[in-house]
């Protein structure tokens, strides 16, 4: 993303920035409390996301027209989304893998391709762990990774407290979410 907001006047790239990170943590906020609740529906948007990126880029390779490639991105995203929410077990499975694996990098004090294979392995582990048992552990995936990266992108609006870490943060805003949402959704 960062070579887009090179394209862009610095003024409007620093705008734009702020803007992106404060919807992303409204996002990780849902995804923090709410997290069990919006599966089915994060599912259905990631497929779509999925589908349009693929139906894009293979227009571009078969017709090489901006027209074509916009027509397959739509057909390929609502096929996709679609495909997604009927195999709602894959999807959870994907999300809770890339959760994890998003955890794995902002946190693992590890550098270069290492930390990738951990953190892939770890994901890989966790999308395992998140079908065989879905409710406890989409509800303590999502409000950790929400947690993790809500502490991750709150200093950019606020100064936070001395002492106040990724891993502190996203512990305790992880732990409020998954007791939130332990509590309020059903068994």
């Amino acid at each position: 993303m960062d070579f887009l907001f090179a394209l862009l006047p610095s003024e409007l790239s620093s705008e734009l920035g702020t803007i992106l990170t404060f919807i992303s943590l409204l996002l990780y906020a849902a995804e923090c409390f709410f997290g069990y609740r919006l599966i089915r529906s994060w599912i259905s948007v990631l497929g779509f996301l999925l589908g349009a990126m693929g139906g894009f880029h293979l227009c571009i390779l078969l017709f090489h027209q901006t027209g074509y490639a916009i027509a397959g991105a739509v057909i390929g995203g609502i096929l996709l989304s679609a495909l997604s929410y009927k195999l709602y077990l894959t999807g959870v499975f994907l999300i809770a893998a890339y959760a994890v694996f998003q955890i794995g990098t902002t946190l693992l004090p590890l550098e270069g391709s290492v930390l990738y294979l951990v953190s892939a392995v770890l994901g890989i582990i966790a999308g395992n762990v998140a079908v065989k048992n879905m409710r406890p552990a989409i509800i303590a995936i999502t409000a950790f990774h929400g947690g993790i990266m809500i502490a991750s992108h709150l200093p950019v609006f606020i100064a936070l407290p001395a002492g106040w870490t990724v891993f502190t943060g996203g512990l305790i805003l992880g732990t409020a979410g998954a007791l939130i949402q332990f509590f309020t959704s059903r068994k």
